[in-house]
């Protein structure tokens, strides 16, 4: 797994800059866009192993989400959310949820569990995990 690229996606620069600096550390290539947009065009020239995006604080993501999977179906996608229903809006896109401020114990172990597949225990509160 190391040396896959991961894509965080969020206007909040701590958050890019704490993830970064967390897949970093674990090995993880990191491309960092503070929006949709720019990162729909990286998307649609290379896919990588997971996309992180943030959605507003009331946890509504499916019109990005369905924005960036119609641009690239292949990666893992996690949402970031601070929004405390974060895990019954991606339980509703079938994703995994991870809620800001990023948990330096469990975030990288998420994000892996994520790219390979399979569920990951942690604490119930950092995340939500559904089969996609």
């Amino acid at each position: 797994m190391a040396g896959e690229t991961v894509m965080v996606i969020d206007s909040d620069d701590a958050t890019r800059e704490s993830a970064a600096a967390l897949l970093t550390a674990a090995d993880f290539e990191v491309v960092l866009f503070d929006n949709a947009d720019m990162a729909m065009m990286a998307l649609a020239v290379e896919a990588p192993a997971a996309v992180l995006f943030a959605v507003d604080k009331d946890g509504d993501g499916q019109e990005l989400y369905q924005r960036l999977h119609a641009t690239a179906p292949a990666p893992k996608y996690i949402v970031l959310s601070e929004a405390t229903g974060v895990g019954t809006a991606a339980d509703d896109l079938g994703l995994v949820a991870f809620r800001k401020p990023l948990d330096e114990r469990t975030f990288v172990q998420v994000v892996r569990g994520a790219i390979a597949g399979t569920l990951v225990d942690v604490p119930a509160g950092d995340v939500q995990r559904t089969d996609r």
